[in-house]
């Protein structure tokens, strides 16, 4: 079976999102429509699919003749023939991973199902049992390590054929044979012959399996460093004495070979192999916490699990695709085997760390504070404190939250997240940090050779992995905001979702990225973070600027908001969230970031946008409460976000207008908005016989990717720019239309009352006469002096009461913990294409396309 030389994958959309936890007393609205989960996995052959034989027709190998008599004999093979089974295992041994996959074909696997189902169930059950023999023994011995590495290569190609088939669910968990002798090479001064397994009840074959591969993952002489003088069988060692490599809790540098490496990544494959039942699954029916494997791994029942996921980690974050920093060191000393091994862990943490092996007690949804659910339809800025807490707090009661939190973190429920949650040391978080940075910035480092340095592609797992360490130890998020570290993480992450903005493959990975995102805003210490200055070394598709972090958030979020991705249209909430939550702690803006905020207020509060759907003016508050706290918090030093407020004032002034002329009826209104004299530029104002000077501003009158808002979908009023080119349609705007809804004035009004425009009226108010006083009086025509006119004025007791901040958190869903699963074990499968492990069985869980 060739791999795919062109690999796409295309997750499904965002399923819904739970409001976020609150800390100010403010609930964050779930999506507007329920969306069915899928995904999708396009791939692109360059050779035809392989043929359906049977086995051995074009094979002539021992493994080929060996299967091929499993596949036709007429017989059951007894579990007992040793001599059939031995020959097997050789066979396989002499073979590379990559050849196993090659010779024993799809179409041989669902073959041997159909016509021999009993020799399939035995070849599973014996090879079981020899991984079980060997972990009785030791791994010193050459003759051992290939029969081990023979077993757990077919298994890894088996397995994925066995799940596709809902008839064998309950294969794995039938009793594992006891007294079957299985042959062991012998070992020189080993006590006894380790032929028999350890006597005791029966288990499920499942559950072996499991802790027959959680042993050999801290195999002397096999996957960790040993010599032939210890006889100690497996099930003695101390695995916490063998972690994989130095890092968290772990300062011991153990010797390692390639070939060691490749042990680790072959039991770690066959691991998710394991795990991999819900890629067979249909998205409406899995059910996370329903995987019984991972119901096992996780419950602590075995000594290793945490060394387990203590070493993957460590792997990970310590990987250093650059070393020493001697040119092309990539091509003289090749790790290609660990930066493999790197990628494997990456996306076995992903799935262990965000198991829960029990439903989630999640809080009702609620709509956002002011909705007609519960007081009114957005976030009032002269709400009080009481008036939030009865409105929309949705908290439980303490002793509720209490109880989900101990029950989240309990030790009969997930170690391996528990030990993750339970990591305090400062060296460990720095080791953490510092690994992941590394690895996520490789790929945007510049050097003055091309080529001499070699740059990895694991941002899809680092990004996850950061993700579930913010949200299971708080310990860690703190330690990462105490410095800047955090945008070292950050910018990165804002590079991957802007370059994968038009790419409908990649919508997954700008899920992964908001919600890291948006989790982060969350806290006052990153939203003060981003003030820092920034030097952007890399090249992004972005209009030109001086600033600091901030400004490239706005102008990220800008970008995926404009953008022509359709599937990115569940995201605005969490987008213009982001937004909302650091807005109050933004020092100053560029403007070109003000530039681009506004505008998003100028195409969200277009009539065409408001009336498409019942929810969409719920954008309009998330923007008016930005401006709000940049205007109350950080007046003094965002000159250029009130310079463009003042500029595009007749925008604020016709959402003002919008209820009383609704009340006609809301075609009415978008007929008056429309209107050519009102369009969402302001024109140069024509000369009175006072000769008012006009100003020269940087920000270009014809802007096409600032000026396509809805409003030039409108035949009746075409551009007032005659030969001008058409600008494009804000295409996601469609996208939130819903059909059966009609507007009405009614509901205009019952949402209209409750804007909060008080503090961006009063500051009109004021600013605007003193602005048009300046320019006739001084004649001013440089819109730098009236910035600087802006950055020395005062709004002190001019403006209302300050609002309280209001912090929308991120909190989880069951639809999100669905679509997680299906795409992290979509990056799964796109990532472990050489061999391919799972490419060419009937997968469930997203579709498959060839192209």
């Amino acid at each position: 079976l060739s791999p795919p030389r062109v690999i796409v994958f295309e997750p499904t959309p965002i399923p819904p999102l739970g409001k976020p936890a609150q800390v100010s007393n403010s609930i964050f609205r779930g999506p507007r429509t329920q969306r069915h989960l899928s995904s999708t996995v396009t791939r692109k052959h360059t050779t035809p699919d392989t043929p359906h034989t049977t086995m051995g027709q074009t094979q002539s190998s021992a493994l080929s003749v060996c299967l091929e008599r499993l596949a036709t004999t007429t017989e059951p093979i007894p579990i007992q023939e040793d001599v059939f089974w031995e020959q097997l295992w050789s066979s396989v041994g002499v073979n590379t991973t990559d050849a196993i996959f090659t010779e024993v074909t799809p179409a041989a696997l669902r073959d041997l199902k159909r016509s021999c189902p009993k020799n399939m169930a035995t070849l599973c059950r014996r090879a079981v049992l020899k991984l079980q023999a060997a972990t009785s023994s030791n791994l010193t011995v050459p003759a051992v390590r290939a029969q081990v590495s023979a077993t757990v290569r077919i298994l890894t190609r088996v397995i994925p054929y066995i799940f596709e088939d809902t008839a064998w669910d309950g294969f794995w968990w039938t009793p594992t044979p006891l007294g079957v002798v299985i042959s062991m090479p012998k070992i020189p001064g080993a006590e006894g012959d380790g032929d028999q397994p350890s006597p005791g009840k029966q288990v499920p074959l499942a559950q072996t399996l499991l802790d027959s591969i959680l042993f050999l993952m801290f195999a002397p002489g096999y996957t960790v460093s040993g010599t032939s003088k210890d006889p100690r069988p497996l099930r003695q060692v101390n695995a916490a004495e063998y972690i994989w490599a130095p890092g968290v809790s772990f300062t011991k540098k153990l010797a390692y070979t390639a070939d060691m490496d490749v042990h680790r990544a072959d039991l770690v494959r066959l691991l998710m192999v394991c795990l991999s039942r819900p890629l067979y699954t249909l998205p409406s029916e899995l059910k996370p916490q329903d995987n019984r494997w991972l119901t096992h791994l996780c419950s602590g029942s075995h000594p290793n699990a945490v060394p387990l996921v203590h070493s993957a980690l460590n792997v990970l974050c310590g990987y250093d695709p650059i070393g020493m920093g001697v040119p092309y060191s990539q091509v003289l000393m090749p790790d290609d085997e660990r930066e493999r091994l790197a990628s494997l862990c990456g996306q076995l943490l992903a799935v262990l760390l965000d198991f829960v092996p029990y439903e989630e007690e999640h809080q009702p949804r609620h709509e956002p504070l002011g909705s007609p659910q519960t007081e009114g339809n957005a976030l009032t800025a002269s709400a009080t404190t009481s008036e939030l807490a009865v409105a929309g707090s949705g908290q439980q009661d303490p002793p509720q939250q209490d109880r989900q939190q101990h029950r989240r973190h309990s030790k009969t429920d997930n170690v391996m997240a528990e030990w993750t949650a339970s990591l305090s040391q400062e060296r460990d978080f720095q080791f953490i940090v510092s690994g992941i940075s590394r690895l996520l910035n490789s790929p945007l480092q510049a050097f003055y050779l091309p080529g001499s340095a070699k740059r990895v592609s694991l941002h899809q797992e680092l990004m996850v992995l950061f993700w579930k360490l913010c949200d299971l130890n708080k310990a860690f998020a703190s330690h990462m905001l105490k410095s800047s570290d955090v945008l070292d993480v950050v910018l990165p992450m804002l590079y991957h979702a802007n370059a994968a903005r038009m790419d409908e493959a990649q919508v997954g990975l700008l899920h992964v990225a908001v919600y890291i995102l948006l989790i982060l805003s969350g806290e006052r210490n990153f939203a003060v973070r981003l003030n820092k200055p920034l030097d952007l070394q890399i090249k992004m598709d972005l209009p030109p600027f001086s600033g600091n972090y901030a400004d490239l958030l706005i102008l990220v979020i800008h970008s995926l908001l404009t953008s022509q991705n359709l599937r990115l249209t569940p995201l605005y909430d969490c987008l213009l969230t982001i937004i909302s939550n650091v807005s109050p702690y933004i020092k100053t803006m560029s403007l070109v970031a003000a530039n681009k905020l506004v505008h998003l207020f100028e195409v969200f509060s277009s009539p065409k946008f408001l009336f498409a759907a019942e929810s969409n003016h719920h954008l309009v508050f998330y923007l008016l409460e930005t401006f709000n706290n940049l205007i109350q918090y950080q007046f003094e030093g965002n000159q250029h976000l009130v310079y463009v407020l003042i500029r595009r004032r007749k925008v604020f002034f016709q959402l003002e207008a919008l209820a009383s002329a609704t009340a006609q009826t809301p075609d009415t209104a978008q007929r008056i908005v429309y209107a050519p004299e009102q369009d969402v530029k302001a024109k140069p104002a024509a000369k009175t016989p006072d000769e008012k000077p006009v100003v020269r501003s940087s920000m270009s009158e014809v802007d096409p990717k600032e000026h396509f808002t809805v409003a030039q979908e409108d035949p009746e009023h075409p551009s007032p720019t005659k030969g001008a080119k058409p600008p494009p349609i804000l295409q996601p705007v469609s996208a939130l239309e819903d059909s059966s809804f009609e507007p009405t004035p009614e509901w205009v009004i019952s949402w209209h009352a409750k804007l909060p425009m008080e503090t961006i009226r009063r500051m009109l108010h004021v600013l605007v006469p003193q602005v048009e006083r300046l320019c006739a009086e001084k004649g001013v025509t440089d819109e730098a002096d009236i910035l600087e006119f802006l950055q020395h004025g005062t709004l002190v007791g001019l403006l209302p009461v300050p609002h309280p901040i209001l912090i929308r958190k991120y909190q989880t869903n069951p639809g999100c913990s669905v679509w997680f699963w299906s795409y992290i074990f979509g990056v799964m499968y796109l990532k472990n294409m050489s061999p391919p492990v799972w490419h060419g069985s009937a997968v469930r869980l997203f579709r498959v396309k060839v192209l």
